[in-house]
């Protein structure tokens, strides 16, 4: 297991106040980090986003390819901007 996998799977990392730049990660990945970080399960990130928890976790794991709609919801969860969900 690399160290990335560790960050990935082992949320303590937010404790012990390490930083990661999400701008550095593949969306998938940094979508992971941002939800983790917020504290949100897969369901309830799915539901702000107004998709279902499956296609969510295909997303975080780069088994789905995503338009640009819902692409640029998710940049906007990510990435700290302005988020509304009815504001697409």
């Amino acid at each position: 297991m690399n160290l990335n996998q560790t960050a990935f799977e082992n949320v303590d990392y937010k404790k012990e106040g390490a930083i990661i730049n999400l701008h550095l990660l593949p969306i998938n990945r940094a979508l992971v980090v941002r939800r983790a970080f917020d504290g949100l399960s897969q369901m309830e990130l799915a539901a702000q986003l107004g998709i279902g928890q499956t296609v969510l976790s295909r997303i975080e794991q780069g088994k789905l390819a995503i338009g640009e709609r819902l692409l640029t919801l998710v940049k906007k969860y990510v990435y700290m901007e302005e988020f509304e969900h009815d504001g697409l």
